[in-house]
């Protein structure tokens, strides 16, 4: 366990000075404040481990029980093929199972497979979404959260980019490019 605003990188405490630990808010244009992720081997994975060694981090937000995420699950995979040379850390987050029931991280590794998601596309679980809705607003005014979507995230935590109804997944890979 790492202490103040050190973060845990790579199994070893270091010094953050990009990004706050309490992050600036929820928004677009805001830092988002670290969040512990249950990661390979259900190890914990702070979201700030990746601050300042990527120009952006791409996440995906699915659940076992979302069949738009099992249709279109072809299409991220097109849209990751598109960057995979470029300096972008991929991650899949999985919220809940098919019975929509919290995940855990046996859970999002096999959902991650039986997608056929690129290995050096991470996945995570994130027991009900708890941790990603407590850092951004991802719920809309009725306090629903709509699945598939997707987040993009610059390189010292700033939030360019969280989809609603109204945007889609060209919206996102536009602000993606904006950062590389």
């Amino acid at each position: 366990a790492c202490f103040g605003d050190d973060i845990c990188k790579d199994g070893e405490c270091k010094m953050n000075l990009q990004c706050p630990v309490g992050g600036t808010g929820k928004l677009l244009g805001d830092q988002v404040k670290n969040v512990t992720f249950e990661g390979a081997h259900a190890l914990p994975l702070e979201l700030h481990s990746m601050c300042g060694d990527t120009k952006a981090v791409w996440i995906t937000l699915v659940a076992g029980w979302c069949t738009a995420c099992t249709q279109l699950a072809p299409n991220f995979h097109n849209i990751h093929q598109q960057f995979i040379e470029e300096d972008v850390e991929w991650l899949l987050l999985v919220g809940d199972d098919g019975s929509y029931n919290p995940a855990d991280w046996n859970y999002a590794k096999q959902y991650h497979a039986s997608k056929g998601y690129p290995e050096s596309w991470t996945y995570v679980a994130d027991p009900g979404f708890n941790g990603i809705i407590d850092a951004i607003q991802i719920l809309d005014a009725q306090g629903s959260l709509y699945l598939p979507a997707h987040l993009v995230i610059g390189p010292d935590m700033t939030i360019h980019f969280i989809s609603d109804l109204e945007t889609s997944e060209i919206d996102a890979m536009a602000t993606l490019q904006s950062l590389l």
